[in-house]
C-alpha cells in the first residue's frame, strides 16, 4: 500500500492494551438538513483519549483533527471513516453520510403583467422528486403550500410583486424561483398628430403607441377626432381624417383596448386647430420710416383678418413667429432690406405684406487677441462696415483718453484686473453711429505650494495667487507629482502624491477662447515627495507550526537619504508588537494564518504601512502500529505508519519499502523504526516503533523432585514467565501460571511447558511428588475421675509409629514421649497425643480428663473481712470440677439481696462479694445467707445454700 492512501478498517491489539475504547463520531450541519451542496461538520465521540485521528470523507478530501469538516457538492452516500489511534491500537469506523439532492425549480406564469386586479395562474416546474411547493405571491397574503405543481392567486391591488416558490423534497432539501409581476394600469407611451396646423379642408392622421401588458394583445383603438364627428373604430394604432372646421380642437382622443378588456385613452394636448387664410395683411415700421441705421432698433406693427399669429422675414436671414401685432429687429449689415411679413390662422397661411428698407450709416465691429510675451497687451482689428467719418477707442484703465487715430489699434492693460474695450464710430453722411463693448482679463498668476518636502500619500495644497478674476471663464491645468492630475476652474488643489521623488510642477492657465494665450506657471521650486520605502517591505520566511521561529528581514530604506528612519512598529497578528528594526525571529502559538503589519516613520514624520499575510503551516499527522511489540528471533513483522501526507520510513534497516504505509521488517536485533511524514507545505512529524527481538531460553522448574505426607503442599516455580501449562492439571491450584502449588493424595509427575510472552519460544520440565501415608492414632474416650485420683490413657496405634509426643504436661503427667500416659485428676483438661511414623508423616488425637462433679468440689468461706488489708477481702466460691458459676446470691437477715452475679468464672475472687451493696455501700458486721448455682465440667447443675459471717 503506497504512502498517502489511508488504512481503514483497522484492528491491532496487543497484551498490554485495554481492548474497552469504543470508536464513534456524530455529524452534523447548521441547517440540520443534508443537502447538496452541504459542508458537515463531524466530531469524534471516542471513548479514552486517543493519540490521534484519520478522517477519511468519502469525497476525495481527508482530515486529522477531533472536529473537522467536509465539503459535498454532488448528492449521493458517502462512507466516511474514523481512525482513532491509541498507545497500541488502531480501531475504526465507517458510517454511511447521505447528501440528498437539493431539487431544481422554477416557474411560469400565464401572464406577467395586468392592467387591472386579476388572477394569474402559475406552474412550477423541477426536479421530479419535489414533495411540496410553497407560494409566496409577494402581496401580503398567507403563504400557500400545495402537493401540486399548479396554482393561481388573485391580485387586488395594483403594484409590483415578488412572486416566490419554494420546492421542497421528502428529505427536506429546498430550492426557490422568483419572478415579477406586474398589476398596473395601462399605459400609452406617445401619441402624435402628423399635421398640427394647416387650411381647412385638411387630412390628419392621429397615431398612438401603446403600452399593453405582456401577452395581452390590443384589440381596438376608438378615435374621438374632437370636431363632433363620429368616433372611428380602427385595428391598428393610426387613423387618418379630414379636418373641416376652424374651431379649435381641444378633446381629441383615442382609448385602447386589450384582448382582456383594459383600457387607457390618450388625448392629444396640447389644443390644435385648422383654419382659413387670414386675409388683408398689413405690414409697417411703427414710425413710418423706411430709412433706419444700423444701430437702430426697428419696431414693426402687423395687422390681418383673422389672424392668430405672424410671421416675420428680415430679409438678413433672421426669420421669427410672433403672435403679436409688434415686433422688433436691430440688423448687423448695411444695404436695402425686404421684410416680408405673412399672417396665419391655426397654421394656415394668408396673403404676405412686404416693407422695403435701406439700413445705413455703419456697423461697429473688431476681434482682439493678445500677445504671448506681454498677455495684459491686446491688439484690435476693425471689422467694422459703413462709411467712417470719425471713432474713438475707449479703454476702461484710462477713461477720458480714448484713442481717435489708430483704425487698428493695441493697448497694453495694469497686469491684473477685469476691464472693458468700447469701440465708437460715426458716419457723418448719414448721422449714425454704432458701438461694440467686449471684456478683458490680465492676470499675474504665481503657483505655491503648502510645502516643499511631503510625505507620499500625506497632503499637499497647491495655490494660484493672482489668478485670474472669478466668472472669467479661465481653465487651470495642474502638472504635479509627475502627470496632470487635475483641469479645473478652480485656482486651487489638494493632493495626496503617490509618487515619490523630485518634481518641477507647474500649471497651464488656458483662456475661454482661443482670443488669448495660455499662460504657464511654474512653481518656483522642486517639490520634493518622500519617505520611506517599502520597496519589497519586509520577508517572514514561512514556517511550520511544529518548530516555527520566523526571521524576519526588514527591506525598509528612505527615499532620500538624508531622511533617517526613526521608528518601526511590528504588529505580528496574535497580540504580539515590536519596536525595532529587525525584531528577533518570532514564534507563533498556533497554526492559522495571521496578517503581519509593519510601520515605519522617518525624521520628518512620514510614515508608511505594509501588511503580509503569514501561513503557520500545520504539523503533520502521523503515527506508528504498534508503537512497541516483540518478536521471535529471524521473524517478521508488520508495520503501519497512519498520515494523510507524504510518508518516507527514516530507518532502512530490513525493511520492505520506504515510502509505503505498510511494511514488513524483520530486525536482527532490538531496533526502532522511524516514519517520517511531509506535507505540502514542507512540514515533517516523526513516529517511533520499537521492536524487541526474543532469544530462545532453558526451562528449570524447583523443587523438581519431592515427597511428602498425604495432605501437604508442594509449592513450584518455574523460571520463565510465559504461557504456561501443566500437564496434568490434578491437584494444582492453577495449570497456566508459573508458580502453582499442588496438594496431591497420591504420588504424581508433572510436565510443565512454557512459551515466552510472544510465543516465539517454548522449553518443557519435569517435577515429581513422592506422597506417603500418615499414621493413625485412637486416644480413646473421654475419662470422668474423680478429684486427686490416679488414671491411665492407653490409645492404639498403627504398626508404623515410631514416636510420640503427649502435651500438655497437667495432672501429673508421666512421661511426655511414652505411648501410654499416668496421671492424677486435679482438673479438667484435654489431653493431645501425636504420633510420627518412619516418613515423617504424623497423626493426631485427643482425650479429655474430667473431674467429676462433687458438691464437695464447690466450697464456699465461711466467714471474710472485707478491709482492703489483701487478705480474705472477697467472698467467692472455690472448686474443682467446675466451669461455671451460673448465679451467687447474698441476702442480710432480713431477706434483703445485697448482691447478685451471673454466669462468671469460678475461682476468681474479683468476681465475688466485696462486702458492698450495689450501690457501693458498705454492709455491718453480720451473718448474712447465700445461694449459689454451678454447671460441672460434665453439664450438671449444682445447687446449694450456707451463710458467710461478715467480720470488720
Amino acid at each position: 500500500m503506497k504512502a498517502g492512501k489511508y488504512i481503514i478498517a483497522l484492528l491491532f491489539l496487543w497484551p498490554s492494551v485495554s481492548y474497552g475504547q469504543t470508536v464513534d463520531f456524530s455529524y452534523s450541519t447548521v441547517s440540520g438538513l443534508f443537502c447538496n451542496p452541504e459542508r458537515v461538520t463531524f466530531t469524534q465521540l471516542c471513548t479514552g483519549n486517543p493519540d490521534g485521528f484519520i478522517w477519511r470523507f468519502g469525497n476525495g478530501t481527508s482530515g486529522i483533527q477531533p472536529t473537522d469538516y467536509a465539503t459535498y457538492s454532488a448528492p449521493g452516500t458517502y462512507p466516511v471513516t474514523l481512525i482513532a489511534i491509541y498507545a497500541d491500537v488502531a480501531i475504526s469506523v465507517t458510517k454511511n453520510v447521505v447528501i440528498n439532492p437539493t431539487p431544481a425549480i422554477a416557474f411560469t406564469a400565464d401572464r406577467y403583467q395586468l392592467c387591472q386586479p386579476g388572477t394569474i395562474n402559475f406552474t412550477a416546474s423541477g426536479s421530479p422528486f419535489i414533495a411540496s411547493y410553497e407560494w409566496d405571491f409577494g402581496d401580503g397574503s398567507p403563504i400557500f403550500t400545495t402537493t401540486g405543481n399548479t396554482t393561481s392567486h388573485f391580485f387586488n391591488t395594483f403594484n409590483e410583486f415578488i412572486v416566490t416558490v419554494k420546492g421542497t423534497s421528502g428529505a427536506g432539501c429546498f430550492a426557490s424561483a422568483m419572478d415579477t409581476v406586474k398589476i398596473e394600469r395601462f399605459g400609452i407611451l406617445d401619441g402624435s398628430i402628423d399635421k398640427p396646423g394647416g387650411c381647412i379642408p385638411i387630412n390628419v392622421q392621429l397615431t398612438v403607441i401603446p403600452d399593453p401588458p405582456a401577452g395581452d394583445p390590443v384589440v381596438s383603438y376608438i378615435w374621438n377626432f374632437g370636431d363632433g364627428s363620429p368616433t372611428v373604430t380602427t385595428a391598428l394604432p393610426s387613423a387618418n381624417h379630414l379636418y373641416n372646421t376652424t374651431n379649435t380642437i381641444t378633446t381629441a382622443h383615442v382609448i385602447i383596448t386589450t384582448a382582456s378588456g383594459c383600457s387607457a385613452q390618450h388625448n392629444y394636448l396640447p389644443p390644435f386647430g385648422y383654419g382659413t387664410p387670414p386675409t388683408d395683411p398689413v405690414a409697417v415700421t411703427e414710425d413710418g420710416r423706411s430709412t433706419y441705421c444700423a444701430s437702430e432698433i426697428i419696431r414693426f406693427n402687423s395687422s390681418a383678418t383673422g389672424a392668430d399669429y405672424f410671421v416675420w422675414n428680415y430679409g438678413d436671414g433672421i426669420v421669427d413667429s410672433i403672435n403679436a401685432p409688434i415686433s422688433t429687429h436691430r440688423y448687423r449689415a448695411l444695404g436695402p432690406m425686404q421684410v416680408i411679413m405673412t399672417p396665419y390662422f391655426h397654421g394656415c397661411p394668408g396673403a404676405a405684406d412686404t416693407i422695403n428698407l435701406d439700413i445705413v450709416g455703419v456697423v461697429a465691429d473688431y476681434k482682439y487677441r493678445n500677445i504671448c510675451s506681454a498677455k495684459n497687451h491686446f491688439i484690435y482689428d476693425n471689422l467694422s462696415l459703413g462709411n467712417v467719418s470719425s471713432f474713438a477707442w475707449n479703454f476702461s484703465d484710462i477713461p477720458g483718453s480714448p484713442d481717435i487715430t489708430n483704425y487698428h489699434t493695441s493697448h497694453t492693460f495694469p497686469t491684473n484686473g477685469s476691464f472693458t474695450t468700447e469701440y465708437w464710430l460715426y458716419d457723418a453722411i448719414t448721422g449714425c453711429y454704432d458701438t461694440l463693448i467686449t471684456n478683458q482679463y490680465t492676470a499675474t498668476p504665481v503657483l505655491t505650494s503648502s510645502r516643499t518636502h511631503v510625505c507620499k500619500d500625506s497632503i499637499i495644497n497647491y495655490r494660484v495667487l493672482n489668478p485670474y478674476p472669478p466668472g472669467s471663464g479661465y481653465l487651470y491645468t495642474f502638472y504635479v507629482d509627475g502627470p496632470i492630475v487635475a483641469n479645473t476652474i478652480y485656482p486651487e488643489l489638494e493632493l495626496k502624491p503617490d509618487l515619490q521623488g523630485v518634481f518641477n510642477e507647474f500649471v497651464i492657465i488656458s483662456g475661454p477662447d482661443t482670443s488669448t494665450c495660455d499662460d504657464t506657471v511654474y512653481l518656483p521650486h522642486p517639490t520634493y515627495v518622500g519617505g520611506p520605502v517599502l520597496q519589497a517591505s519586509f520577508l517572514i520566511n514561512t514556517q511550520c507550526f511544529k518548530d516555527n521561529s520566523f526571521p524576519i528581514t526588514n527591506t525598509s530604506f528612505p527615499f532620500f537619504p538624508n531622511d533617517t528612519i526613526t521608528t518601526w512598529h511590528w504588529d505580528f497578528g496574535d497580540g504580539q508588537t515590536s519596536s525595532v528594526a529587525i525584531p528577533p525571529p518570532h514564534s507563533y502559538g498556533r497554526s492559522a494564518t495571521f496578517w503581519v503589519h509593519f510601520k515605519v516613520t522617518d525624521k520628518n514624520g512620514c510614515a508608511q504601512k505594509d501588511s503580509q499575510l503569514l501561513y503557520v503551516h500545520p504539523t503533520p499527522e502521523i503515527y506508528v502500529l504498534p508503537r512497541k511489540d516483540t518478536i521471535c528471533a529471524s521473524e517478521s513483522l508488520q508495520l503501519l505508519a497512519f498520515t494523510v501526507d507524504q510518508l518516507t520510513w527514516t530507518t532502512n534497516t530490513n525493511i520492505s519499502c520506504l515510502t509505503c504505509d505498510t511494511v514488513t521488517v524483520r530486525p536482527l536485533t532490538s531496533t526502532s523504526y522511524i516514519a517520517e511524514a511531509v506535507n505540502w507545505a514542507g512540514c515533517t512529524n516523526r513516529d517511533t516503533s520499537s521492536i524487541k527481538v526474543y532469544e530462545p531460553f532453558t526451562l528449570r522448574v524447583t523443587p523438581a523432585d519431592t515427597a511428602i505426607c498425604i495432605g501437604g503442599k508442594v509449592q513450584f516455580n518455574a523460571n520463565v514467565k510465559g504461557v504456561t501449562a501443566w500437564l496434568p492439571p490434578r491437584y494444582l491450584n492453577a495449570d497456566d501460571i508459573a508458580n502453582p502449588f499442588s496438594v496431591p493424595d497420591s504420588t504424581i509427575q508433572y510436565q510443565v511447558i512454557v512459551q515466552d510472552s510472544v510465543a516465539c519460544f517454548a522449553d518443557t520440565a519435569y517435577a515429581t511428588i513422592q506422597v506417603n501415608y500418615l499414621p493413625t492414632v485412637n486416644a480413646g474416650n473421654d475419662l470422668i475421675v474423680p478429684y486427686n485420683n490416679v488414671f491411665t490413657v492407653s490409645p492404639a496405634y498403627s504398626a508404623d509409629v515410631v514416636a510420640w509426643q503427649w502435651s500438655p504436661g497437667l495432672n501429673g503427667l508421666s512421661c511426655a514421649s511414652c505411648p501410654v500416659f499416668n496421671g492424677t485428676a486435679l482438673q479438667t483438661a484435654t489431653h493431645q497425643i501425636e504420633v510420627k511414623n518412619i516418613h515423617g508423616c504424623m497423626a493426631k488425637d485427643e482425650v479429655k480428663i474430667i473431674v467429676d462433679c462433687s458438691k464437695a468440689n464447690l466450697l464456699l468461706p465461711t466467714a471474710f473481712t472485707p478491709d482492703n488489708n489483701g487478705r480474705n477481702d472477697w467472698f467467692y466460691p472455690l472448686t474443682r470440677g467446675y466451669r461455671t458459676i451460673n448465679k451467687m446470691v447474698v441476702y442480710n437477715r432480713w431477706g434483703n439481696k445485697v448482691f447478685e452475679r451471673n454466669n462468671f468464672a469460678p475461682n476468681t475472687p474479683s468476681l465475688g462479694w466485696s462486702g458492698r451493696t450495689s450501690d457501693l455501700q458498705g454492709m455491718d458486721t453480720g451473718v448474712y445467707v447465700w445461694y449459689v448455682e454451678a454447671t460441672c465440667d460434665i453439664g450438671e447443675t449444682v445447687q446449694m445454700k450456707g451463710t458467710v459471717t461478715l467480720l470488720r
